[in-house]
């Protein structure tokens, strides 16, 4: 049973279940709990629908399916949302 998993490096995100992917320049896994934490200048994600979220520390749930995003200090973060055509 693995209880935490840490990567350095040019670290890509690939999440199949729930369709996200991103990079990070580090990132810490716990496999129980459902979190997994991204660092980077910045780290990124993006959804299935192309939505994407930035910043130094993304932390992501994976229960819950919300990614929590955190700045750099006296930074900020970047969210692109799509629209769908009606």
């Amino acid at each position: 049973k693995i209880d935490r998993v840490e990567l350095t490096g040019d670290v890509v995100f690939q999440d199949s279940k729930e369709g996200r992917n991103g990079r990070a320049e580090h990132a810490l896994d716990w496999p129980r709990d459902g979190k997994t934490i991204l660092e980077g200048k910045p780290a990124f994600v993006v959804d299935r629908e192309g939505n994407r979220v930035a910043g130094a520390t993304l932390t992501i749930f994976k229960r819950g399916g919300s990614v929590e995003v955190t700045a750099p200090e006296g930074g900020r973060t970047e969210t692109i949302h799509k629209t769908r055509s009606q």
